[in-house]
Order: C-alpha cells, then structure tokens, then sequence
C-alpha cells in the first residue's frame, strides 16, 4: 500500500503559517545570517584539500567533480599549486560534471585560473558510467539536490569509477538549511550506511558547527570503493522504499516536536493561548518583535522538514510503483485474487494487464 503523510497532530501555529512568515520571515532572509560564500567553503573543501595534498608526489592525478556548480571547488588549488611548484606533479586532469549549462560555462570560465587539464560534461549525475578511473571524486553540496530515487544508483556509480586507492569526497548539510524544493536533506549517519551497504568503506568523517547559524551542522566523508557488486545495489534498491518511509515518519515527529515548542514559546511572548483563527493587530506586533533569531530559525526549520516530507511522499509512491512492477513481472504465474488487489492499489488497471501480456 502507498504511504500516507505522517501525521503530526493538528495545533493552532498550522493554521498561522501566512501570517507568521508575512511577519516574521519574510521581512529577513536566513541567508543574511550566515556569510555564505566564506563558512561554507571553509567547512565543506576541508578534506578536499587535505586529499589534493597527499598527490603531490604523484606525476598526475585524476579528479571527477560531480555537481561542479561554477567550479568553486577548483580553489582548493590555489595553494596547493604555489606549495607545490617543484614536485613531481606534472598534471591534473579535471571533469567537471554538472547538469546546468550555464554551470559549466562558469566552471570552464573559472578553470582558467588555474593550471588544470579541465574538461566538462553537461550530464545528470545517474548517467555517469566510468569504471575505476579517478583518484579523486568530489560531491560537495551536491546530495542533497540529488533525487531521492536515484541516490542509491549515484552512490553506486560514483564508488564504480574511482580506482584501486581512489576517494569519494562528499560534504553537505546534516540538517535543513535552504528553501529549496524537491530536495531531501540526509544526514552523515543515512549516507554511511547507505555507502556501507552498496560496499563502500568509510575512512574518515568530520562533523562541524556553523559558527554563524544555531543549529546547522556539516559533513565531511572519506570513502573509498571496498565490496562493490551490482547484486548489492539491487538488493539495497529492493529495501529502499521502507528506508524512505521511515525517514519520513522520522521527519513528521520531528515536525511535530518543532510545532510544540513554537506553539508553547508563542503562548508565553503572548501570555494566553493562541487564536485559534485570527491573530489581532497587537498580538502580530508582540510576536514580530519578540520572536527571536533562534525562534524564527526553528519556525523556518519546520517549514524545511515540511517540504521534505511532501518530497518524500511523492518518492515513496513511485518507489512502491517500481517495485510492484518488479514483482508482478517475477510473479505472473503465481497470482491470487489478495495479489492482485495488492498490486491495483499500486498502478493502474492498464499498467496491469500491459505486464501481464508482455513477453
């Protein structure tokens, strides 16, 4: 059976979201809370410049760049370059891979700067198919753009193209962060173990602050190819549509833990409980100006983990569609009347009976 939404209770604060964000969000974007373009980099290209400085000594090295965005990454060898004038280091050869043209004309752009034998792909990151190539793969901000379905199959196909002592390097959030929709936040505990399971190996992972945000961290991992087999993949595949589910119920209490402490911090700046259908005009002016940065953070949070599992909704139904047509083509001589009403609850009449007749 599909999913439903995970319910999280009704409150009054649901029925206010309008007004709240009107009065206490949109007036001041998160973003100028953080200096983006600084924290960031400092956090999320950390143990990318620790691995470009272990190649020093090499002649040459291999790098793939997935979701290069305007190739920010290629700053990492700023110093590096300078450090390294008179090593044996003779070449770089850099792909940067990115589904946005406009992307990639930045990247090429930025490349210049530096001495690189760059190239790029305009490419969706699950079509990548190169096999035990790179030294090193970077995927910096990038998962958590990725499609959830599809997160597994990249997973797998970035392990696949480095080589022997080759690293995947990925950083991202641990927590919610931008309004963006479609997207799915994973923290550092989901991503090891799906690595894990489709036979990757771990060496290192760092958990870092935000020095300018409440409560946003990041993640770095240092992961190399270990036990890597297609069976792997399709048996994860085959679990992947519970993992989902459960991450979303996870994110549905979450919610609602968020929504009960916003509900019982509105109740004290306002002395009584929340209108249940209109704030007045001094109810609105004690929140807008007694509501506090953390408070706003968390009431956008909330916002964030919403999308989320509205995101994730649409995944799990599609995910339950992929494997019932899994399972109807691997059962058509096996079928009862309870299999069969399982299955419609999935896809439709039509769907049914063109797998029943194909070959």
């Amino acid at each position: 059976m599909s999913p439903k939404s995970p319910s999280v209770g009704l409150s009054p604060l649901s029925d206010l979201d309008d007004i709240i964000i009107d009065d206490t969000l949109k007036d001041r974007d998160l973003k100028e809370w953080i200096n983006k373009e600084e924290e960031i980099n400092s956090k999320t290209l950390r143990l990318l410049k620790k691995r470009v400085n272990t190649l020093a000594n090499s002649r040459e090295f291999q790098w793939m760049d997935i979701g290069c965005g305007d190739g920010r990454c290629l700053s990492v060898l700023q110093m590096f370059l300078k450090a390294n004038k008179k090593s044996k280091l003779k070449r770089i050869h850099y792909l940067g891979v990115d589904k946005s043209k406009e992307n990639i004309e930045k990247a090429e752009e930025c490349s210049s700067n530096f001495s690189v034998d760059a190239k790029f792909l305009e490419s969706d990151a699950k079509e990548i198919n190169y096999i035990s190539r790179f030294d090193i793969i970077s995927a910096i901000l990038f998962l958590h753009e990725v499609d959830a379905i599809f997160l597994p199959n990249i997973l797998w196909n970035l392990l696949n193209a480095l080589n022997e002592k080759g690293s995947l390097l990925i950083s991202d959030f641990n927590n919610p962060y931008e309004q963006e929709k479609e997207i799915i936040i994973w923290s550092y505990k989901e991503i090891i173990s799906i690595v894990e399971d489709l036979g990757g190996l771990v060496e290192r992972f760092e958990i870092l602050e935000s020095m300018d945000v409440p409560n946003l961290w990041f993640y770095n991992l240092c992961i190399r190819r270990y036990k890597l087999n297609p069976e792997r993949l399709d048996n994860f595949l085959d679990n992947y549509a519970e993992m989902l589910k459960n991450k979303m119920y996870k994110l549905g209490d979450e919610r609602a833990s968020l929504e009960t402490a916003l509900n019982a911090r509105m109740c004290d700046i306002l002395g009584k409980q929340i209108p249940s259908k209109k704030l007045s005009k001094t109810d609105r002016r004690l929140l807008k100006d007694n509501l506090s940065l953390e408070d706003r953070i968390a009431y956008r949070r909330k916002l964030l983990i919403q999308d989320q599992i509205n995101t994730l909704l649409n995944k799990t139904r599609k995910m339950d569609k992929y494997l019932a047509v899994k399972n109807l083509r691997s059962n058509k001589s096996n079928m009862d009347n309870d299999f069969y009403r399982e299955i419609l609850d999935i896809i439709s009449r039509d769907e049914y009976y063109s797998i029943i007749q194909s070959k």
